[in-house]
């Protein structure tokens, strides 16, 4: 589902917003569906991602974000909406 890790992106303005809009694309990518289809809502697990998929997901957030996160994101903040705040506060603080 997931391939290869992308090369750093230049940093940017980390809003929620932002964050959401990156995790859809991703997830939009990673399925091979249009990311209109991608519910910020939905738990991770109803779209069937493998934990290689979650971490390799993860990898791709620390590139985004520029900074390392926690392995437990994904099950700590369950869903798009839910994580994308809270990797906000932290890029806020």
């Amino acid at each position: 589902m997931l391939e290869t890790i992308p090369d750093k992106i230049d940093q940017e303005c980390h809003t929620e917003e932002a964050i959401q809009a990156w995790l859809v694309s991703q997830l939009a990518e990673g399925l091979e569906v249009d990311p209109e289809e991608i519910d910020i809502q939905e738990p991770f697990e109803s779209y069937n991602l493998e934990s290689a998929d979650a971490l390799i997901l993860l990898g791709r957030l620390e590139n985004y974000l520029g900074r390392e996160v926690s392995p437990t994101l994904l099950w700590n903040y369950p869903n798009i909406e839910a994580l994308a705040e809270r990797l906000a506060e932290d890029s806020n603080s």
